[in-house]
C-alpha cells in the first residue's frame, strides 16, 4: 500500500479556514508567465499583510517525485487557508527556478487584480519556508 502524501491534509486547521475563497494570477518570469494562488481573508477587496510560502525545490522535479507541485498539494493550500482565515493572505506559487521566487515578490509589490485593486500590502509582504 502507498500513501499520497500530496494529497494529506494538515492534522490542524481553524473555523473559516475552509471557506477562504482562492484567486488564481499569473507573475511574469524570465522564462514565461507562472501561475500563483491568492487565498485572502475576508473581505478578499481589503489589502492586507502575505505570506509568501516559499518552496526549495523547483516544481518540475516535485512534479515528477508526487505528481503535483508543490502549490497544488493538499499541505501547500492547508497552511495558504490557515493563514488566510487568521486575517492574512498566502500567497502559493509555481516556480521552475531560484529566480522564480525573486521575481514574484517584484510582481506582488507592483501587482493589482483586474479591477486595479491592491493584491496585497505592499509594506507587509513575508515569506515562509520549510518542508510541508
Amino acid at each position: 500500500m502507498t500513501t499520497d502524501f500530496s494529497s494529506l491534509p494538515l492534522v490542524h486547521t481553524i473555523p473559516g479556514a475552509a471557506d477562504v475563497a482562492v484567486e488564481h494570477h499569473l507573475y511574469p518570469t524570465a522564462h514565461g508567465a507562472l501561475a500563483f494562488d491568492l487565498y485572502r481573508p475576508p473581505p478578499p477587496s481589503t489589502p492586507c499583510p502575505a505570506i509568501v510560502f516559499v518552496t526549495g525545490l523547483p516544481d518540475p522535479a516535485v512534479t515528477a517525485m508526487v505528481g503535483k507541485p508543490l502549490k497544488d498539494c493538499a499541505s501547500s493550500i492547508g497552511w495558504a487557508r490557515l493563514v488566510a482565515a487568521s486575517g492574512l493572505a498566502g500567497i502559493t506559487y509555481l516556480n521552475h527556478t531560484p529566480a522564480d521566487v525573486t521575481a514574484l515578490i517584484h510582481h506582488l509589490r507592483a501587482a493589482r487584480g483586474p479591477d486595479g485593486e491592491v493584491l496585497g500590502d505592499q509594506r507587509e509582504l513575508s515569506v515562509r519556508g520549510g518542508d510541508e
